[in-house]
């Protein structure tokens, strides 16, 4: 989960040299979605958001599905910044 949402300050250093820190996780996505071709990142940043505090500050338990899915989402963020930073 948190991989996930942190990459988008490797993408974004990566693309542009700067990144926006702020206190809110949702601010990143919407920096995604105006970024240089970083729009579908966006909409993975923004699912994995909708799942982070239940996943991480909840005491019952995600659903597998949605745990399954927050992996996927999180290593496609995860690939994206590493390919931000090889380029």
């Amino acid at each position: 989960m948190t991989s996930g949402i942190n990459s988008k300050d490797a993408i974004f250093l990566a693309l542009t040299g700067a990144t926006g820190k702020t206190d809110h996780h949702a601010d990143g996505a919407k920096e995604l979605k105006a970024g240089p071709t970083t729009g579908p990142s966006a909409t993975t940043h923004g699912r994995l958001l909708r799942l982070k505090n239940r996943s991480q500050y909840q005491a019952a338990d995600v659903a597998g599905a949605d745990a399954r899915k927050a992996v996927e989402w999180a290593a496609r963020l995860v690939d994206a910044a590493a390919g931000s930073v090889a380029n």
